[in-house]
């Protein structure tokens, strides 16, 4: 019978995980634009895939359960691949929170219950969570001591409400959650790694691109010599879920090029 990889958010990180990792398994592709969802899908089952779909709002705690109970009644999970998130440009630093930090929270919570020996999630984080200081230690360690639902309360609290200070932080926070995920996760033979790509040329990459004029910059001083493309990513949640990966877990791979490293070196000279 054939495992289920569940992917969220089928922007251009989504569709290349799914088109490089669905073949041979069961597709659950999960996203809030039921049109994308149609769209994928069909392009993918003209293409030989198994693919079923289900619209999900990763902030909303009935729809990410039931996109949980949709995987198991599929059959048993292989990868969780959460890509599901807002950029500073698409919506309010609290509805960022919301989506990125809460939505995190949720998906850890549903999914957890269904774990099985061998299945492994990767969660997509982002460089900027390396460049910026926008948690303090006291809200780091209650975002990882208070459930979703407390969450909920606790988020606005935090002060946040700027797109481009709430992004960050909530990449930050969910570098910190898949850590703690990592402890729960390999007491069922699980294992769970982040991801965080620099400029990518996505949908959301080029959106970014376009009404902030430091990624310019960014792409011209990476180390790499180009921008990141969807595929780097989807090469680097394959090597995640092989067997060759089969050591790495709670940890953080920052796929951007060398940026980061380039600006923090630049900051110090």
């Amino acid at each position: 019978m054939k495992k289920t990889i569940i992917i969220t958010g089928i922007g251009g990180m989504g569709i290349a995980c799914a088109r490089r990792l669905g073949s041979g398994y069961k597709l659950l592709l999960c996203d809030f634009n039921e049109q994308q969802l149609s769209n994928v899908s069909a392009e993918l089952t003209i293409g030989g895939y198994d693919v079923t779909t289900l619209k999900l709002d990763v902030s909303d705690k009935a729809s990410v359960e039931a996109a949980a109970s949709k995987a198991v009644e599929l059959g048993e999970i292989q990868a969780i691949i959460h890509t599901a998130g807002l950029s500073p440009t698409m919506s309010s630093g609290e509805r960022i929170l919301a989506v990125n930090l809460i939505g995190t929270a949720r998906m850890l919570e549903a999914f957890e219950p269904h774990l099985s020996p061998g299945t492994v999630g990767v969660f997509i984080s982002s460089s900027s969570s390396y460049l910026s200081n926008n948690l303090t230690p006291e809200q780091e360690k209650e975002i990882l001591r208070l459930s979703a639902d407390e969450l909920l309360e606790y988020v606005p609290t935090m002060g946040l409400t700027d797109p481009n200070t709430a992004y960050p932080a909530s990449k930050k926070a969910n570098r910190l959650q898949i850590a703690a995920a990592s402890v729960k996760w390999g007491k069922k033979g699980a294992r769970i790694m982040s991801i965080s790509p620099g400029v990518h040329s996505t949908p959301m990459g080029k959106q970014e691109q376009e009404a902030h004029a430091v990624m310019g910059y960014m792409i011209d001083n990476t180390p790499a010599g180009r921008v990141g493309t969807a595929e780097d990513i989807a090469s680097m949640v394959e090597f995640i879920i092989s067997p060759a990966g089969n050591f790495l877990s709670g940890s953080d791979i920052l796929v951007d090029g060398g940026v980061v490293a380039f600006l923090q070196t630049s900051a110090i000279k």
